[in-house]
């Protein structure tokens, strides 16, 4: 960590209070100081000059406690080689902007996502990287429990007691339920990932076969009523586009 007394060279206006500035001085003031998202100013050995409050609350460290900190201590150890070489191309006029997804770490440790976007702000003779940090960290942990979600489902469709399965837009099995399975009378080994239409020929020109070409075509829910064999049971059976494909439902509707 530098010495704060020795971080000389920084544009007064980032670090005097409004109250002193005018003119173009406090515009500039205003918009780092006011700025939503958090900002920070480094010099050429990426040590911290300046941050705002955003910048500061995002990582849960009073701004005195920043001053002087070299950028490597807030970047998480997994993605600090690329950071920092990123960082040298940045300065070495590589790069005209540097953006990233990444990880900083919380002043308790805990890694916190990130992106930023870097760039080297020139003052007369002096350089410095100006570095903007949005948290992402919410939004990475909604995704990843969307994702925990959408692996369940198919767990949860075998509890479902009636058949059901998804053939993608080249009529391969993507997903089905133990009851399809069961209607079928194949595994699930044996269909998915295979087209639907060559592993069951007797499908072929049926209903069932002619509702699922309109509704790929149309686009529209099909709803036919059909006895299929060798289940020998009638069903309601549901046709419906859906983002993978199309999702075919079967309703037992034997008397």
């Amino acid at each position: 960590m530098k010495d704060p007394q020795t971080l000389g060279g920084l544009p007064a206006f980032y670090l005097q209070t409004g109250d002193a500035l005018t003119g173009f001085e406090s515009l500039a003031y205003n918009s780092f100081h006011a700025s939503l998202n958090g900002l920070a100013l480094l010099d050429t050995d990426c040590c911290m000059l300046a941050a705002n409050a955003a910048f500061t609350d995002l990582l849960g460290r009073a701004p005195e406690k920043l001053l002087g900190i070299p950028l490597p201590e807030l970047v998480h150890p997994d993605e600090l080689l690329l950071c920092m070489h990123q960082m040298s191309r940045l300065l070495e006029d590589q790069l005209l902007r540097y953006e990233t997804e990444l990880r900083f770490l919380h002043a308790d440790g805990t890694p916190l996502s990130v992106r930023i976007s870097a760039s080297v702000l020139p003052d007369g003779a002096a350089r410095y990287i100006r570095l903007e940090a949005q948290n992402i960290d919410g939004w990475k942990k909604a995704a990843a429990a969307l994702r925990d979600q959408s692996a369940l489902i198919p767990h949860l469709l075998d509890f479902v007691p009636s058949p059901y399965l998804v053939l993608d837009r080249g009529w391969k099995l993507i997903q089905l339920n133990k009851a399809a399975e069961g209607l079928f009378e194949r595994s699930r080994e044996e269909l998915t990932g295979r087209d639907f239409w060559t592993l069951l020929p007797s499908l072929l020109h049926t209903p069932l076969h002619q509702a699922c070409l309109q509704a790929a075509e149309e686009q529209h829910p099909v709803i036919i009523e059909e006895e299929l064999t060798p289940a020998r049971m009638r069903f309601r059976i549901s046709c419906s586009p859906c983002k993978p494909g199309l999702a075919v439902f079967f309703r037992d509707i034997t008397e």
